[in-house]
């Protein structure tokens, strides 16, 4: 009996493989007309950047493992065209509406194959950093991209080490967390987007998360939480909650007045410093954990990055991962600032991607305006806050982070549209001048 039930088990998964895949074959057609006329903006967008890499590899780093790159780009290729040949020898229609038996194994075949590809590739790259730290230890000076390259590796490493965790003692748990948090999965192991189609989307996600934390700071202030009405001892703290938010929303007009990172950081004045005197320890390891800002505001920064891709996620999850990220910042800014790397020589595919790790300018800004952006960071991120005793670096960087969120949500060439269009002026001169009419 165990064994009738295990195998209707997998029949019935299969069957639902198959009908999800039927289903997303069906609907091939209304995604790619809808799609169609975005396409073609974001090519004519796109002239201002080459389309960036795919691989985690980068093409300065090319000559330390010249051949790896090459087999994962023709297996790639190879597999790409094989699927699509098998697709549309299928039904003759390249792949819309094929057989889902077809679809299904295809679908397999290349996650064995992204699988191959990418264990190799993740080798290649362990390889590069070897040489890379072999080349410190020289006491040479490597390059921002090739720290840039170490500090990918080290994250790919730890996570890694995260998955042959689960797998090991907690295996059942594993493909909910793939499907909760598919950026847990090594660079080499995720799917092979187009990058420069990956920053727009960001850039489309990073503006919703603006308005969203706005409404949720918003009603935070006006409507109590609902475990206040578990909990009938929490009145005190509720209140006084919500008057923290009263006065956030008050002084917020002061925030998206701001001009220049200088004056936000001006406007935090001494809420950017830890408090001195003796038995403080406590106060200090709260502000540096972030444990002193809304959670609306890191559950909005965790979106922004792309921590947090699932509502359920606890926010002490989101503020641990977020204050990691604001480290892995510190030490990038770090390096910049104290080997005095000249901006002009980075890479213009490594500037877009660090100046996106910062929320600064949009995928289609051009380098300049980039290398500007970055400068302007690390003036207040790094050189500024180095004068400064007591200085909370992890706050000073939520702040430029929100900062330049703002900033990108309000930008014209924002993947996002429709919010931008409640600020217009013509559409607010017509509706006052209909009230006009009507009075």
């Amino acid at each position: 009996m165990r064994h009738v039930n295990a195998a209707l088990l997998l029949l019935s998964c299969i069957q639902f493989n198959v009908l999800k895949l039927s289903a997303g074959a069906m609907n091939n057609n209304i995604i790619v007309s809808a799609s169609g006329s975005t396409s073609q903006r974001r090519s004519r967008r796109s002239t201002t950047h080459q389309v960036l890499p795919h691989s985690f590899r980068m093409s300065q780093l090319a000559s330390t493992v010249p051949h790896h790159q090459q087999q994962h780009d023709a297996l790639s290729s190879n597999s790409v065209t094989k699927s699509s040949a098998l697709s549309s020898s299928d039904d003759g229609s390249e792949g819309e509406g094929g057989n889902p038996i077809v679809q299904l194994a295809t679908f397999v075949r290349d996650s064995f194959a992204r699988f191959v590809n990418g264990t190799k590739e993740l080798y290649a790259n362990h390889q590069t950093c070897n040489a890379i730290r072999s080349k410190q230890k020289t006491s040479v000076k490597i390059t921002f991209e090739e720290f840039e390259f170490l500090r990918k590796g080290k994250e790919d490493r730890s996570k890694v080490a995260n998955i042959l965790f689960l797998m090991i003692f907690s295996s059942s748990v594993l493909p909910y967390a793939l499907m909760m948090f598919p950026n847990m999965l090594p660079v080499p192991f995720q799917p092979r987007d187009d990058t420069l189609t990956k920053y727009h989307t960001l850039s489309r996600v990073r503006t919703h998360a603006v308005m969203e934390t706005m409404l949720a700071i918003e009603n935070a202030a006006i409507i109590p939480p609902i475990s206040s009405k578990l909990n009938p001892f929490s009145g005190k703290a509720v209140r006084r909650e919500m008057a923290r938010m009263t006065d956030f929303c008050g002084n917020a007009n002061l925030f998206f007045q701001a001009t220049t990172p200088a004056q936000i950081l001006e406007l935090l004045g001494s809420t950017l410093q830890f408090p001195v005197g003796e038995n403080v320890q406590k106060e200090v390891n709260q502000q540096t954990k972030l444990m002193t800002v809304p959670k609306q505001i890191i559950k909005g920064l965790g979106k922004s990055t792309g921590i947090s891709n699932s509502p359920i996620m606890p926010t002490f999850m989101v503020r641990g991962k977020l204050t990691e990220y604001l480290k892995s910042l510190s030490e990038s800014d770090k390096f910049l600032v104290e080997e005095k790397v000249d901006l002009n020589s980075i890479n213009d595919n490594v500037l877009l991607e660090a100046c996106t790790l910062r929320f600064i300018g949009t995928p289609d800004s051009s380098p300049d305006e980039l290398r500007r952006g970055l400068a302007i960071w690390l003036q207040h991120a790094v050189v500024r806050p180095g004068v400064q005793q007591n200085y909370n670096e992890n706050l000073g960087r939520v702040a430029l982070l929100c900062y330049n969120a703002i900033q990108g949500a309000r930008d014209g060439r924002s993947e996002s549209q429709l919010p931008r269009l409640m600020f217009q002026a013509p559409m607010m001169m017509s509706y006052a001048s209909a009230i006009d009419e009507r009075s």
